[in-house]
């Protein structure tokens, strides 16, 4: 007996809706070639980049403002369409002439067509790309 099973539309694997299945590796880190130890990634310079340095979800603040005290995930669960914060530590204070994005990836295949990737841009691109919108509430200076 042979079984099938078939998509609406196009597309050839439900849209994912949790993170839940992915609890592994964000991303795979740089392999390189066998016989080669000195090789690196290529990038630009790192002088002067605003670097990540910690992410805080502050699930203290977002579990009861969205109603999910009471779910028992390690995870962060927000309700679609309210407002929920975060603090994001950097290497510096960024400047306003600086572009950053926060990226919201939700499956194993995240894509902007399926609304699984969502985009967040501040600085000078604020607001250009994407339905969601973010904003800073505190910058403050500090050791690196």
């Amino acid at each position: 007996m042979t079984s099938y099973i078939n998509y609406i539309g196009r597309y050839i694997e439900p849209v994912p809706t949790s993170n839940l299945v992915n609890d592994g590796e964000d991303f795979p880190e740089f392999e390189a070639f066998e016989d080669d130890d000195d090789a690196t990634p290529r990038a630009p310079s790192s002088a002067g980049i605003l670097e990540v340095r910690q992410v805080d979800m502050s699930q203290s603040i977002n579990k009861p403002k969205h109603h999910t005290s009471s779910y028992d995930l390690k995870n962060l669960v927000i309700r679609r369409g309210e407002e929920f914060t975060m603090r994001v530590s950097f290497n510096r204070v960024p400047e306003p002439e600086d572009d950053f994005q926060i990226e919201f990836l939700i499956g194993a295949h995240p894509s902007l067509i399926k609304a699984s990737l969502v985009i967040v841009v501040f600085g000078a691109r604020a607001g250009k790309a994407g339905r969601w919108k973010g904003r800073v509430l505190d910058s403050r200076g500090g050791a690196p």
